[in-house]
């Protein structure tokens, strides 16, 4: 996999190379929900945008939450994207209207957006199951971390409520370049990259990976038993954890199965 993400043209540090690793995940998985939450210094948050637009066009909508939007255009387009399986890419979601983070909440929480159609004078709404992945960023309040590593401080940085927050399945904070990676990135002259052979690999990669079908029958007692010495530790986490990070972890291990498969296709056809 370091190989797969190391092609994403995107500036590489410590905390950037595990949103790259991550990225690959969001390629391969079901439905996964990924946040990140970073200063707008570091500038991955729009090179991520950039990146899924070049190589998975059909498949990403990108919602922009200081852009001028409406849940109806929301809801039809996230539709659409979850009968390709997809990527739903929130950018800035704290910055959204009210209407269009409940519609995020619904999906989230419950994958399905509800629809709402006029017969006359009759109004019939229904729910249609949605899958797709879905990655949202925003900036913490000032902009930056004020006590990086203190946890009752980061949750103080935090834009949006705990009730959206703990629908995610991963949350990634970002610290700002330090000193010596700015300049590494100032210094970096770039990659060649043959940007049409880099889309055509990706494009092959994710529709192979998403005809593989992986079963999971069960969760293995030692991801039980993680879970639970985690939640007894509530305090020192950012967030409380709940059973979303079960479905983390189900996703994840499915993701990990595929990119085994990929990586691996002797033994897949054996």
């Amino acid at each position: 996999m370091d190989g797969f993400s190391d092609s994403i043209p995107i500036k590489t540090t410590e905390n950037i190379k595990l949103i790259k690793d991550t990225l690959v995940y969001l390629l391969v998985c079901d439905k996964l929900n990924v946040f990140v939450i970073a200063p707008p210094s570091v500038g991955a948050k729009s090179s991520m945008s950039r990146f899924f637009t070049d190589i998975i066009p059909d498949r990403f909508f990108l919602i922009s939450g200081t852009g001028s939007i409406t849940k109806a255009g929301v809801r039809d387009r996230i539709i659409e994207i979850g009968k390709r399986k997809g990527l739903l890419f929130f950018d800035e979601m704290h910055n959204a209207p009210p209407d269009i983070k409940k519609l995020l909440y619904d999906l989230l929480q419950f994958h399905r957006v509800q629809t709402i159609k006029k017969m006359g004078f009759k109004t019939i709404t229904s729910d249609v199951q949605v899958y797709c992945n879905i990655l949202a960023t925003a900036n913490p309040i000032d902009s930056y971390w004020t006590m990086y590593g203190d946890i009752d401080k980061m949750k103080e940085q935090i834009p949006l409520d705990s009730v959206i927050m703990r629908r995610f399945h991963l949350i990634i904070p970002v610290e700002d370049y330090s000193t010596k990676e700015f300049r590494d990135i100032c210094s970096d002259v770039g990659k060649n990259i043959n940007v049409e052979e880099l889309i055509y690999k990706i494009e092959t990669f994710i529709k192979t990976s998403k005809d593989i079908e992986v079963i999971q029958d069960n969760i293995p007692k030692y991801v039980v038993d993680y879970l639970t010495r985690l939640k007894e530790n509530d305090d020192y986490l950012l967030f409380p954890v709940t059973p979303e990070l079960k479905v983390a972890i189900t996703e994840l291990a499915k993701g990990t199965a595929r990119l085994s498969t990929l990586l691996n296709p002797k033994k897949y056809k054996e």
